[in-house]
């Protein structure tokens, strides 16, 4: 699935995601060399979904600390004998995992990203939906 396909379904991580690298991008403008004016329209700018999209879709490996810091933590293993890779995502409460193999480690990235996605927001709005019940 393409980044962008994946961040209009999962609507609630995609607002996640773009915090997140906000949040990346001003920490890296704390530099007093550049001029303020400059770092305001950075912030500005923000982070849409097809700039995450185009990070996803180029390089999802940048999204495994963001999984970390909700928990949930991507491992991508290889076969020395058959060259493929494999990956699981342990969380909390479990491991789970894919029983595909793929061709090259960027493969495996991006749909371990597409399934923690997933899983992040059906734990996201699970959590919002037993707090509007309870």
């Amino acid at each position: 699935m393409k980044g962008l396909e994946l961040l209009d379904q999962n609507p609630n991580i995609a607002k996640l995601i773009a915090s997140y690298y906000l949040d990346v991008m001003i920490e890296s403008l704390n530099n007093e060399s550049l001029p303020e004016d400059f770092k305001e329209f950075i912030r500005e700018q923000g982070m849409d979904n097809e700039k995450i999209a185009a990070i996803i879709d180029g390089n999802p490996r940048n999204l495994f600390e963001f999984f970390d810091d909700h928990n949930l933590y991507i491992n991508i293993t290889s076969s020395p004998d058959t060259l493929e890779f494999t990956y699981s995502i342990m969380t909390d409460v479990a491991t789970s995992g894919s029983s595909e193999t793929y061709k090259n480690r960027k493969d495996a990235d991006k749909n371990a990203v597409e399934t923690a996605i997933k899983q992040l927001e059906s734990m996201l709005t699970k959590s919002v939906s037993d707090k509007e019940n309870s």
